[in-house]
């Protein structure tokens, strides 16, 4: 793949690049021209030969990359310093490969496609059909990059700007990609994602067509794009996101659960005005468009200037400092939850943030619902550890958040709630709303601090887990009904 011209000796060098060419027409890609003119290679000192060439003298450049690890400067002055200035990174493209002309098939990825075009989760990009430099277009425009195994990954090495790449894997990949990624900045991610046979129903080598476990790749786009996929560094050691922000409100994007369900909200009720508490690279609140919205975070991971426009503000702080500097002074129509996922800090952010509340307004908490012990954990990179070492591969991880729930039920009788399950991540829709039948089950916050993973799956339907679809119709008719002629109970007591 041409890596031996990724060098500035190569690149400024007057002397011509011969390929031997033994069989076919002599002549160059489209695709190859495209990478010779980013890397500043004239196409007049290409070559072709369909002889044996007698070499008097062989010089061998500096090597571009090693698979220790090494990089040479040169190499990535080469690749990226042509890059104009990236656009606005926004969201997830799938690099398809169900049209192309390629030795080893995948022979069910339209169904993949499929899903992915109806939930509009990425973008389908078909490489083939593109130059060289839509190609990069495509890539530079993206904060994930999706697909099967293929060599259109190989092309983050000319990309300038951090994302995370996502590929499925029929077998254990070539070393090719692992190289590639020394020139790429970001996240790779190989998953092993066969059904386990071919099409002749042996097992999947490299050379072999390979069935593609669907429903494995879904769960990975899900886990990579609807923040279950967590990062143990992150600020606050709460539940962060892989990647960097989704564009601005005017650009087009695939929503993720937080924003599909936000704005569904928002449209609902008529929400102006928006609090995000627990923002990171500012995935959800950056695709959300309010006349006025604010952001808390106590390290943001994005550039602010980028996203700065009337009505919009930034508090870089802890939610506590915020909330005593800043709470009483504004209301929030619409209020999101999503900052340090312990039950404490959370049930403190909820508290506090009623004071920025009117009668009308709506919280959304994410993370109430964890997957399994180790996801239900509180400390994050205990809970990681303790689920590898018991043979576990997610990468899931909740919180005690959950306990949040509880707490709501047994102390705030005035408010409803109702948790989403379904489609991405759990979170629970909260509003003002008495609970007409409502009874105390535990009467003691200790005792829903001590509460364990395996007393919530006894006591589950205290959560009210409903459908997402099922769910949004209760919480609708409860405020269609209004406040004051009460909701029904949440949970039965």
């Amino acid at each position: 793949y041409c890596k031996r011209f990724y060098s500035r000796e190569v690149v400024h060098s007057p002397e011509p690049i011969v390929f031997f060419v033994p069989w076919g027409p002599p002549s160059l890609q489209p695709f190859m021209e495209g990478v010779f003119r980013h890397l500043g290679i004239a196409l007049d000192r290409i070559r072709f030969c369909s002889v044996p060439l007698e070499v008097r003298t062989l010089r061998v450049q500096e090597p571009t990359l090693q698979s220790r690890g090494f990089v040479n400067v040169s190499s990535l002055a080469v690749l990226k310093h042509t890059a104009p200035n990236p656009a606005p990174q926004s969201g997830m493209i799938y690099l398809a490969r169900s049209e192309a002309k390629v030795r080893r098939r995948v022979l069910n990825e339209e169904e993949l496609q499929g899903r992915l075009d109806s939930s509009a989760q990425a973008r389908i990009i078909f490489p083939e059909k593109l130059s060289f430099a839509e190609q990069l277009a495509s890539l530079r425009n993206s904060d994930v990059v999706s697909g099967c195994e293929g060599s259109a990954f190989h092309s983050l090495a000319f990309v300038e700007g951090s994302r995370t790449s996502l590929m499925f894997c029929g077998s254990v990949p070539s070393l090719t990609y692992f190289l590639c990624d020394e020139l790429v900045d970001g996240d790779a991610i190989y998953a092993r994602c066969s059904a386990n046979h071919c099409d002749r129903g042996g097992p999947v080598t490299r050379r072999t067509d390979w069935v593609l476990d669907v429903e494995r790749a879904v769960d990975l786009i899900d886990r990579t794009s609807d923040d279950t996929v967590h990062d143990p560094g992150s600020a606050e050691n709460r539940m962060a996101h892989l990647k960097p922000p989704d564009a601005p409100a005017d650009r087009a994007i695939g929503q993720t659960h937080s924003v599909r369900r936000i704005n569904q909200i928002a449209r609902h009720v008529g929400a102006r005005s928006y609090l995000e508490i627990g923002v990171f690279r500012g995935k959800t609140f950056n695709a959300l468009d309010f006349e006025r919205k604010v952001a808390v975070d106590p390290s943001f991971q994005f550039d602010l200037a980028n996203y700065r426009r009337e009505g919009v503000e930034f508090h870089q702080m802890p939610s506590d400092q915020y909330f005593t500097r800043h709470g009483p002074s504004r209301t929030f129509d619409l209020i999101f939850l999503d900052g340090f996922h312990t039950f404490q800090q959370t049930l403190r952010d909820f508290c506090n943030s009623l004071a920025c509340a009117h009668d009308h307004t709506v919280w959304l908490i994410d993370d109430v619902l964890p997957v399994d012990v180790y996801s239900a954990w509180p400390n994050q990179t205990e809970a990681l550890s303790f689920r590898k070492r018991a043979g576990g591969e997610s990468w899931a991880w909740h919180g005690d958040v959950y306990k949040v729930g509880f707490a709501i039920h047994d102390f705030f009788p005035m408010y409803s709630y109702v948790t989403l399950g379904g489609r991405g991540n759990p979170q629970a829709i909260v509003w003002k709303a008495p609970r007409v039948d409502f009874t105390p089950i535990f009467d003691s916050m200790e005792a829903i601090e001590r509460l364990s993973y395996f007393d919530l799956l006894k006591r589950e339907e205290i959560l009210n887990v409903r459908p997402e679809e099922e769910g949004f119709r209760l919480f609708l008719e409860s405020m269609a009904a209004g406040a004051g002629r009460g909701a029904p109970a949440t949970a039965r007591s």
